[in-house]
């Protein structure tokens, strides 16, 4: 089996080779370059095919979001796996990614040392694997907001079925990896008359839920 190329953009030395060595631990994957910002990933994307790229938020001269803009801009086409800190900013700024394209993130620790950890490890490894076989749409046409909440074909849906339903309803979404960019096309689409309560249990690191669900919340009606 080939392993899958991978490309890491991070601006600290020490956490590029801590991330490139979980990588290379794993045979189904090789990181073939290494980009200090997004400056320099773009220009290698510009110029190679990668399986996967995984993207720091935070760095000087392009940033994370900077940098998806553009190849959204250039149409080059990339699955990218944010990595991004356990802060409030953080995590609005990962949803803002996954809005832009990115498959999904990892919660990356402040400390390199941290992400030595067998279950980062294991994490990192797992979601990686997600995304470098995902056959979504990296940079397909975005929905704009009003778009999502004028769609027709959730309210259909829901109307279609309500008279064959008896009893108590409730509608529950569970997702894990990938989720959250999948909640974003989802939810936005329930309509404000929905006659159930709706659960949704979502795998994401602690920190992150708040900013999902107040952005899901202003997404929605």
């Amino acid at each position: 089996m080939t392993p899958k190329k991978i490309l890491v953009v991070d601006d600290s030395a020490l956490m590029r080779r801590v991330l490139c060595d979980i990588i290379d631990s794993d045979e189904r994957f090789h990181v073939v370059a290494r980009a200090t910002n997004g400056l320099e990933a773009f220009d290698l994307l510009s110029r190679n095919q990668y399986d996967a790229v995984v993207l720091d938020v935070n760095m000087p001269k392009m940033n994370g979001l900077e940098l998806l803009k553009e190849l959204q801009k250039r149409k080059i086409s990339v699955r990218v796996m944010m990595a991004s800190t356990d802060t409030m900013e953080g995590a609005k700024t990962t949803l803002d990614a996954l809005e832009l394209g990115a498959l999904d993130f990892i919660h990356k620790p402040n400390n390199a040392m941290e992400c030595r950890d067998d279950s980062f490890r294991q994490k990192m490894l797992k979601i990686l694997a997600v995304v470098v076989e995902s056959k979504a749409p990296t940079f397909g046409r975005a929905f704009s907001l009003e778009e999502i909440k004028t769609s027709k074909k959730m309210v259909e849906l829901v109307s279609r079925h309500a008279s064959a339903v008896s009893g108590n309803k409730v509608v529950a979404l569970a997702s894990s990896t990938g989720g959250p960019k999948a909640l974003q096309a989802v939810i936005p689409r329930l309509p404000k008359n929905l006659k159930a309560p709706v659960i949704v249990v979502q795998h994401m690191p602690a920190g992150f839920t708040a900013s999902l669900a107040q952005r899901l919340d202003e997404m929605s009606d």
